[in-house]
């Protein structure tokens, strides 16, 4: 696999189906790889260029021009001027037979590009916000292994990071883009408590079941687990500790995900015995 058609698959993947429900996804990495091949691209003339500007409902008020808040109050919706509408633009990049579409507000970076602006065409065949190319946990780490490896050989660019506003959003701290997780499913079947094996019991008119999921989360790796109600009063406010030593080993036994780990210093082998190793 190509570096080019790892960032292909993973600029698609950020926005499937499948990246729900992670914490810490790697989205913010693969954009800047993206953009710093868009940009290489650009500079040694190999990409062709061109824009294009559609007309869509807004989506904060939904069209409506009145923008409602959680309390109910309304007002004037300030994303689209009252309007309901907004233009978008956005530059097409093709780049060895891909092609990806960068915001405007995001392209400044690849230097002027005004007279690619000035012959922005009416988009009739394509929207922004389509849905993406769902991928196997192991796929997502094999794009990844790719990316990362050509960033050592200096390939592409290490991830950079962003500001995290505080309260207020007065600036806080830098986020690096480098340290995204992978997120893995549940470790058991769906509600079998994975600390006894408990199988969850239906309350029901009620609905529902007894015990609760909970999010594991790690320097590297995150999951959700589940824990029945008997397991969860033994444990109390230790709950998430002793649910931190039943990994998913068996989803995280994949060559790619196995090599992934390797590159942070987790050994794939340490993992059943101590957690810790992919904790720290």
């Amino acid at each position: 696999m190509t570096v080019l058609e790892a960032i292909d698959r993973l600029n698609s993947w950020v926005r499937s189906d499948s990246v729900r429900g992670w914490w810490s996804p790697p989205r913010y990495a693969i954009y800047d790889w993206k953009n710093w091949f868009i940009d290489l691209a650009i500079r040694v003339g190999c990409a062709k260029l061109s824009a294009i500007h559609l007309m869509l409902n807004c989506r904060a008020c939904g069209g409506e021009g009145i923008f409602v808040y959680d309390d109910g109050e309304k007002a004037p919706c300030r994303k689209c001027g009252k309007s309901g509408h907004v233009n978008l633009e956005f530059l097409v990049t093709e780049i060895e037979g891909f092609v990806w579409h960068t915001p405007r507000n995001r392209t400044w970076k690849f230097g002027p590009l005004d007279e690619i602006w000035a012959g922005a065409k009416l988009s009739i065949d394509w929207e922004p916000n389509a849905k993406g190319r769902d991928l196997e946990l192991w796929q997502v780490a094999e794009c990844l292994n790719v990316c990362e490896e050509a960033v050592t050989r200096g390939e592409l660019c290490k991830p950079g990071s962003h500001s995290s506003g505080g309260y207020g959003w007065d600036y806080e701290y830098e986020v690096s883009h480098g340290n995204y997780k992978l997120h893995v499913s549940n470790s058991t079947e769906r509600e079998v408590c994975e600390l006894c094996g408990h199988r969850a019991v239906p309350k029901g008119d009620r609905g529902g079941t007894d015990g609760m999921w909970h999010g594991i989360i790690t320097d590297h790796v995150s999951w959700s687990a589940w824990a029945c109600d008997r397991c969860q009063a033994i444990h109390k406010s230790g709950i998430f500790a002793a649910l931190k030593l039943h990994p998913p080993i068996e989803q995280l036994a994949h060559s790619e995900i196995r090599a992934w780990l390797r590159r942070r210093g987790v050994r794939y082998e340490m993992i059943p015995t101590s957690v810790m190793e992919v904790a720290r």
